[in-house]
C-alpha cells in the first residue's frame, strides 16, 4: 500500500481539532513533532472553528468546563466537568481570570504573593509572569493581557495604586507591561483616567486593551492602550449614549450593554468596525431585564439566529432575533454560589506559552 504523502496528512490533521489533534500526538514519535511544530501551531490557529468551542465558568476555588455545542443543543442538558487549572485547590484570598485570546487565558492571584500565569487550559501548559516587587502601600488595580500582532508577542499590561493617594487622583494609577517575548518588565507611566470599577473586566479587542473610566465630568468613556504603539486613545462611543455600561467581546467584536433607564431594559450594540462610531449597530433591545449587568452574552448559535447569554446565577438563557425573545435553556447548571463564577468561550488551539511547564 502506498503512503500517504505527508502534505497531505498536514492538510487533513489542520482540518482537525485541537483537542482531537493533542490525542493524535500519540501516534507516533513523528505525529507528535508535527503537531508540535511552531508552523504547524500557527496555521491552526490560523483556522478556527466555532463548531469545537468551549466554555469555561470560573471561581477562585473551582472552574468548570463544557462544550457549547452541548449547551445550544436543546434537546439534551450539557454535562459540565470540573476543570484542574494552576493553583488549584491552593489556600488564596483571590484569583481572577482573563481572557482568552487565541485560546490563552490569563490568570492572577495573590498567592504565594501577587503574581500572574498565562495558561492554555487545551494543553495544560502556563507560563509564570516574573512577579512586580510592589510597596506595601501600593496594590494591583486592573490587569489584563492580550497579543500585539506586529511583534508577534504577548503582553500582560497591570495598573497598580497607590492607597496613600486621592480616590480621584489619577497620578496614583501606574502602568507596567510585561513582554512575553523579551521577558522584562516596562514602566509606561500613569494611567490617565480614573478607573470607573476596581477589579472590571479589561477587555481584548485586535491589538488593544480597553477600559470603562470616568471622564472630567464624570461621564463614561472606553480608553484603549495600543499593546504596540503602548498609547491610548479614546473609542468612539454609540451616539447619544452616556449612562453607565459594560463592556466585553462578542464574535471578535467590541460591545456595550447600556442600562435603558426609561424602560428598565437595556441596550446590547456591536461596533461591527473597530474605531468606526457609525459601526455601532443595535442588536438588542430589550425590557425584559431590569439590569443589564445580570446578563453576559457568550456567542451565537452556528446558524446566528440565536444568542447565547449567562445570568449571574448561572442560568443560561437564548435570545431569538425573529421572536425578539428570551428563552431558558439550562437552569442552575453548576453546583454552590451560582453567582460567583465568571464565564468564558473559546476555541482550543495548540499554543504553548513561552516555556510552558504543565500543570497535570
Amino acid at each position: 500500500m502506498a503512503e500517504i504523502p505527508e502534505d497531505l496528512i498536514v492538510k487533513i490533521l489542520l482540518l482537525l481539532p485541537a483537542l482531537t489533534l493533542l490525542r493524535f500526538r500519540c501516534v507516533s514519535k513523528k505525529w507528535r513533532n508535527l503537531i508540535d511544530s511552531p508552523n504547524f501551531v500557527k496555521s491552526h490557529l490560523g483556522r478556527p472553528n466555532k463548531a469545537h468551542s468551549m466554555m469555561v465558568l470560573f471561581r477562585y476555588d473551582c472552574a468548570y468546563y463544557v462544550d457549547l455545542a452541548s449547551v445550544c443543543n436543546a434537546i439534551d442538558p450539557p454535562v459540565f466537568k470540573q476543570l484542574a487549572y494552576p493553583w488549584h485547590g491552593k489556600d488564596c484570598n483571590y484569583q481572577d481570570l482573563a481572557g482568552p485570546y487565541n485560546g490563552l487565558f490569563g490568570m492572577y492571584t495573590d498567592i504565594p504573593g501577587p503574581g500572574a500565569i498565562l495558561w492554555n487550559p487545551s494543553t495544560r501548559k502556563y507560563f509564570q509572569i516574573p512577579q512586580l516587587n510592589l510597596p506595601d502601600e501600593v496594590r494591583t488595580w486592573s490587569w489584563g493581557f492580550g497579543y500585539d500582532s506586529n511583534s508577534d508577542d504577548y503582553k500582560v499590561v497591570i495598573i497598580t495604586a497607590n492607597l496613600k493617594s486621592a480616590w480621584d487622583d489619577t497620578d496614583k494609577y501606574i502602568v507596567c507591561v510585561y513582554s512575553l517575548k523579551s521577558g522584562l518588565w516596562k514602566r509606561i507611566g500613569n494611567f490617565p483616567y480614573f478607573l470607573a470599577d476596581q477589579g472590571q473586566p479589561v477587555v481584548c479587542v485586535g491589538d488593544a486593551l480597553h477600559w470603562k473610566v470616568e471622564g472630567p465630568d464624570r461621564s463614561y468613556l472606553i480608553v484603549a492602550l495600543h499593546l504596540g504603539k503602548l498609547e491610548y486613545h479614546l473609542v468612539p462611543q454609540p451616539l447619544l449614549r452616556t449612562n453607565n455600561f459594560n463592556l466585553g467581546v462578542l464574535d471578535g467584536c467590541l460591545y456595550a450593554i447600556y442600562d435603558n433607564m426609561n424602560d428598565h431594559g437595556f441596550d446590547l450594540l456591536v461596533m461591527k468596525e473597530y474605531g468606526v462610531e457609525e459601526s455601532w449597530t443595535l442588536l438588542i433591545a430589550s425590557t425584559g431585564w431590569r439590569k443589564s449587568f445580570l446578563l453576559k452574552p457568550l456567542a451565537y448559535t452556528e446558524d446566528g439566529d440565536e444568542l447565547i447569554f449567562i445570568t449571574e446565577f448561572n442560568v443560561i438563557v437564548r435570545y431569538e432575533f425573529v421572536t425578539r425573545m428570551f428563552k431558558t435553556m439550562v437552569r442552575r447548571c453548576l453546583p454552590n454560589d451560582f453567582y460567583s463564577y465568571s464565564s468564558l468561550v473559546y476555541i482550543p488551539n495548540l499554543i504553548c506559552p513561552q516555556n510552558g511547564v504543565r500543570d497535570g
